[in-house]
């Protein structure tokens, strides 16, 4: 059944399959992912589809922020809080309750699919390891590029979000960043997807369908770029979007009028509206491609 309050729900299917976990609205202002998972909701609840197999839970992640609309109620990244320190560490925070039950059905989860959208344009891509067990989840959401993090980079050494958590128990996360946050026209697809991928794997209906192909660009982040005590800027035509090529020599932006360099080839990736940026933290991420 569905849990109004935690707007979360779980349903067993009678025929083996794995565990997924679907979670939307993580920042509650990232409308595709809310959009997926509140339709299947509304589908499984009415009998229209129906759980063959496995378990499927389906969670809104951070409910308070999806009513009011906006990232977060606290202020705090939800998606920041999936580590063992992060979950031992109860800050008074909606964000640090939502992260534990969120937490507890990742546990019981085999693989954990995290629907989110990025604050500036971007092409599709999905954040995860490059492994054949991620490949053969990620290869359903037809993704632009793949970005990995062996080194936790995003992190600051060490796995904080959703998907690193559940890999770091030994199940399959990934991140799928659909695009920009105010495009809305990716829900169909995102949708088509996750039921497909469910599909393939017996918790709806058997199909025929055959497994997509990848031709993903795969990328690795090799860096961060951290704020210091002075305001940041980009440079003029530069942090506009993901995936914008930049030279090891090449001016990220400004430190007040201190010039940033990239320092290595690569691409930017995440890169930071002003409201996000932070004394010690990144506002922005270089990766390499991968060949």
């Amino acid at each position: 059944m569905i849990s109004n309050e935690e707007r979360i729900l779980k349903i067993h299917g009678v025929l083996p399959a794995p565990s997924v976990t679907i979670i939307g609205g993580t920042h509650g202002n990232e409308r595709t992912g809310i959009e997926v998972v509140r339709k299947l909701q509304d589908e499984i609840s009415s009998g229209k589809r129906v759980v063959a197999g496995g378990t499927l839970t389906l969670i809104l992640g951070n409910p308070l922020a999806i009513e009011k609309n906006v990232r977060a109620i606290d202020g705090r990244d939800l998606n920041r809080y999936f580590s063992a320190t992060m979950l031992a560490a109860d800050d008074g925070s909606e964000e640090f309750r939502r992260a534990g039950i969120l937490a507890s059905h990742i546990r019981t989860s085999d693989i954990v699919i995290d629907i989110h959208a990025t604050n500036k344009p971007s092409v599709p891509f999905v954040a995860s390891k490059n492994d054949e067990a991620h490949r053969n989840v990620f290869r359903w959401f037809h993704p632009q590029c793949v970005l990995t993090d062996p080194h936790y980079i995003f992190g600051g050494g060490v796995p904080v979000t959703i998907d690193e958590y559940a890999d770091s128990l030994g199940k399959i996360g990934l991140c799928f960043e659909t695009g920009w946050v105010g495009d809305e026209t990716m829900i169909p697809a995102v949708y088509d997807s996750v039921v497909r991928y469910c599909t393939s794997i017996g918790i709806f209906a058997p199909a025929e369908d055959a497994a997509p192909t990848i031709d993903s660009v795969i990328y690795e982040i090799t860096a961060a770029v951290l704020r210091n005590d002075l305001p940041f800027v980009f440079a003029e035509g530069r942090g506009l979007r993901s995936f914008e090529k930049i030279s090891a020599t090449e001016v990220v932006g400004y430190h007040g009028n201190d010039p940033v360099y990239a320092e290595s080839d690569g691409v930017i990736i995440f890169p930071k509206l002003p409201e996000h940026q932070h004394v010690g933290k990144p506002v922005c991420y270089v990766a390499k491609k991968i060949t």
